[in-house]
């Protein structure tokens, strides 16, 4: 098993249990009732980050279709999260994030192209991720 293998499965791996972890799914509720939001936006963003990084190096084309479908659910997940706290101007960015890595109408670019708007994609959320850490007010105050 090659390390693109390996990585495709720990990518899914994460992704569910992220999900699941976050919607509050599993036994462990009460818990992540005391996490504040911020934590939890930032475990996704975190998330989104680790699956854009492999796609500067020469990977299979599987791999990009996780991409899609991972940062497609990671991206509708956050806006659902961010909609039902209010947050609506962080949804100027999580909304086209999904539109722009949807699975079912894919957007073609080229090669190029995907690497610029990954790149573009990995700085903004960490420019978010950033934004959130410094005024965890912000979005905590709906917790």
């Amino acid at each position: 098993m090659d390390l693109i293998n390996i990585l495709y499965v720990i990518g899914v791996i994460l992704v569910l249990f992220l999900i699941g972890f976050i919607s509050g799914k599993y036994k462990w509720e009460k818990q992540l009732d005391a996490l504040p939001s911020h934590i939890k936006i930032t475990l996704i963003n975190s998330a989104i980050i680790l699956i854009l990084t492999p796609c500067f190096f020469k990977i299979p084309y599987g791999y990009y279709d996780f991409v899609r479908f991972s940062i497609f659910g990671l991206g509708v997940f956050s806006s659902l999260f961010l909609a039902k706290r209010k947050q609506y101007l962080m949804l100027i960015y999580y909304i086209p994030l999904a539109i722009l890595f949807n699975p079912i109408i894919k957007i073609g670019f080229s090669k190029s192209h995907w690497e610029l708007l990954d790149l573009l994609a990995i700085a903004s959320l960490l420019a978010l991720t950033s934004i959130l850490i410094l005024n965890k007010k912000a979005l905590n105050q709906f917790d």
